[in-house]
Parts: structure tokens; C-alpha cells; sequence
């Protein structure tokens, strides 16, 4: 009788592993497309970089509504993907700074030059994470961007 009444216990436990271990697999199968897809998205980050860089340039030299539109519109769309993918690659400096600025940017009802200067200098931090792969918190180069986030420190 003890066998008898064992056996769903038997098979509770089996059924468990086997669940266990299906989702270990998803979740290294996951793990793996991700791990995949980060260098797609590590040159997508280096192009956007190039427009936002572009994009400064151009407003520098914009009357007041082609800078406001070139800065909140075309500028705002890339931080706010930075923002958005950045985490998910592994990148959350990335996610940080694309978050900063979009806040910035969205109280904004004129884009100064002072602005551009500040936005300037978000990039330059975005480039450098980058440029270096800070992954995760970034090591000693990250706590300073974190710095300068957590401080608003970019009106230098």
C-alpha cells in the first residue's frame, strides 16, 4: 500500500524537474537570442549616436522652431529608444541616460543653446558608455555618469 500511495508523489516531483528544467532551457534559449541581437543593437546605438550628434550641429544653426522641432522631435526619439533598449541588453547606463534626457527634454518649451551644450554632453556620456562597453553599473566611469545624472550636473 505505501508503494501505491508514493507513486503521485513520484510523479509530482518528476513533473516539477521536468518544468524545472524547461524553463531553464527557455530561459537560456532567451538568453542566447538576446546575447545575439546585442550587437545589432551596439551598432544601431554607434548610428544614433552620429544623428544625435548630427542633430546638434543642425539646431545650432536653426531658427528657434526648426531647432525646437529638430531637438524635441528627431533628438527626443533616439534618447527615448536608448532609454527604452538599454536595460535589455545589458546597457542600463544607457536606459539612465536616455531617461535623463527625455525628462530634460520634456519640459522644455524652447531648446537654448545652453540646452544643446547640456545634451552635448549627455551624448558624449552616451558615447563613452559606448565606446567602452560599460555593461551593467559601469564600473568606476558609470558611478561617475551616475554622478552626473543623479546631480543634473550636465549645466556645466
Amino acid at each position: 500500500m505505501t508503494i501505491l500511495n508514493d507513486m503521485p508523489d513520484f510523479f509530482q516531483k518528476n513533473k516539477e524537474k521536468e518544468l524545472q528544467t524547461e524553463t531553464e532551457i527557455l530561459a537560456a534559449k532567451a538568453a542566447a537570442a538576446i546575447a545575439g541581437l546585442t550587437d545589432t543593437y551596439l551598432a544601431q546605438v554607434e548610428q544614433d549616436i552620429l544623428v544625435m550628434n548630427a542633430l546638434l550641429k543642425q539646431a545650432a544653426h536653426a531658427d528657434s522652431t526648426a531647432r525646437f522641432h529638430a531637438i524635441r522631435d528627431d533628438f527626443f526619439v533616439k534618447v527615448h529608444d536608448l532609454k527604452g533598449q538599454g536595460a535589455t541588453f545589458g546597457y542600463p547606463l544607457l536606459t539612465d541616460l536616455g531617461a535623463w534626457a527625455c525628462d530634460y527634454l520634456r519640459q522644455k518649451k524652447e531648446i537654448t543653446d545652453k540646452d544643446l551644450q547640456v545634451l552635448t554632453h549627455v551624448v558624449a556620456d552616451i558615447e563613452t558608455v559606448y565606446q567602452k562597453r560599460l555593461t551593467n553599473d559601469g564600473g568606476d566611469i558609470g558611478t561617475q555618469i551616475r554622478q552626473h545624472l543623479e546631480q543634473g550636473s550636465y549645466d556645466r
